[in-house]
């Protein structure tokens, strides 16, 4: 997976068997905008898989995360449903990370200092729980 920040979208990519990238194969074009003046248009920051099929793609612009289905034999990315979670307005996520327990997913948001917590429900399907400050809460 390759994200392309000012292309606004994700591409597809397969390893040879000596490690050498293909050729693109599939591309997620993202639309939409966030709610900030820094979210005027799509901006594919970062792409996940989670397990072997389901890939998180993480868009400041949009302020959403965006899932897909990996279909290995026609190696194209496949639209979940749903195919978006939106994050809390002006978050602005950029990174993801993954519990050892497989059943959290934790988003750092760039514009709003914060950390969510997403619940990964099975089948594709994801909550947003709570968002908490990164930020000091006493800084002077």
């Amino acid at each position: 997976m390759a994200a392309n920040y000012s292309g606004d979208n994700v591409g597809l990519l397969k390893l040879n068997s000596n490690g050498e990238l293909s050729e693109l194969l599939d591309v997620q074009q993202h639309s939409g905008k966030g709610s900030t003046d820094r979210q005027e248009a799509p901006h594919a920051h970062s792409a996940w898989f989670d397990g072997d099929d389901i890939v998180i793609s993480v868009d400041l612009g949009t302020n959403e995360l965006w899932f897909s289905h990996l279909d290995t034999n026609r190696e194209k990315l496949i639209p979940s449903n749903p195919q978006k979670l939106k994050m809390e307005p002006g978050a602005g996520p950029r990174h993801l990370a993954f519990h050892p327990n497989g059943k959290w997913v934790y988003v750092v948001n760039e514009l709003d200092c914060t950390v969510s917590r997403i619940l990964k429900k099975g089948n594709g399907f994801y909550e947003k729980r709570e968002s908490i400050s990164t930020l000091p809460t006493n800084l002077y």
